[in-house]
């Protein structure tokens, strides 16, 4: 009789257990240093957003400061573990002239955005832009 409880419950462990297993499976369903998309709930956080408006400052100073860059919608992205993290956003934007640009008109833009960030401390972040066709994903 004690043989019976204690395989049923060994049993109950195991299959209360096969509920745990699902997620590690689906945490491990990339391989390292592969690309992940990243999904519309955090293309929508505060964090991309943030992440973005940064590199937009960057490309405001490229530019000598004619021109600011507003999100108008991040379109897609991904993320890539490389000895820290790179990032790659397709981001629609609108260019709207600083006083120095007057006489410029704003427009609507799409730029694909992708930015390193080195585990290195120390390190700076790296921002590389590339203005690309609006229907483009």
């Amino acid at each position: 009789m004690l043989w019976v409880v204690a395989a049923l419950h060994l049993a109950a462990l195991v299959v209360a257990g096969l509920d745990e297993i699902e997620p590690i499976v689906q945490r491990h369903e990339y391989p390292l240093g592969g690309v992940i998309p990243l999904t519309p709930k955090v293309l929508q956080s505060k964090e991309v957003e943030e992440r973005v408006e940064r590199a937009l400052r960057q490309l405001s100073r490229r530019n000598g400061g004619l021109m600011t860059y507003r999100i108008i919608h991040i379109r897609s992205g991904t993320r890539q573990v490389v000895n820290g993290f790179k990032y790659v956003f397709v981001v629609e934007v609108e260019s709207l002239p600083t006083e120095e640009g007057a006489g410029t008109e704003s427009v609507s833009e799409v730029y694909r955005v992708r930015i390193y960030e080195p585990a290195s401390r120390g390190a700076k972040r790296r921002y590389f832009f590339k203005k690309i066709p609006t229907n483009e994903k």
